[in-house]
């Protein structure tokens, strides 16, 4: 089994790459890696956002009754985020791994997704609203499918 996921063509460029580079000498393979890594790496500006007091609320309110304000959300989220050049890459656990072509489109995302939440939260109890703190990112990404990876 590959530790990597996913058999579309990002991931199979990767692997195949590998193998390569694991068949080249090691002296041999940072100039491998120099004429390689245009065709592996992007940059984008990446954001992944956090669930304020996700441990609090699951406690208080149950994870099941936190998937259901998280599905409710992620489901509005993702439409959105194509107006700003976005893709959403992940969910895991609490979490959204988003990608953005630069800082000014993850920026305006953030900001869309926020309106969103606000929309979503307004008239609902306090154990049916949600609130991310974010944190954006930016260089060269190796950019798989269901997933993404800094360079450094």
């Amino acid at each position: 089994m590959s530790m990597l996921r996913g058999g579309g063509p990002r991931t199979r460029r990767l692997l195949a790459y590998l193998k390569r580079r694991e068949r080249t000498s090691a002296a041999r393979r940072g100039t491998l890696d120099c004429s390689t890594y245009p065709r592996l790496f992007h940059r984008h500006a990446i954001v992944y956002t956090d669930t304020a007091d996700f441990t609090l609320r699951t406690a208080r309110d149950g994870i099941l009754h936190f998937l259901m304000v998280f599905a409710r959300a992620v489901s509005r989220v993702e439409p959105v985020l194509a107006r700003h050049g976005g893709k959403l890459v992940k969910v895991e656990a609490d979490s959204l791994l988003m990608r953005f072509p630069d800082v000014e489109a993850a920026c305006r995302g953030v900001d869309t997704v926020e309106a969103v939440l606000r929309r979503l939260n307004r008239r609902r109890s306090e154990s049916e609203q949600l609130h991310f703190s974010y944190g954006i990112g930016y260089g060269d990404v190796l950019d798989l499918e269901g997933t993404c990876s800094a360079s450094k």
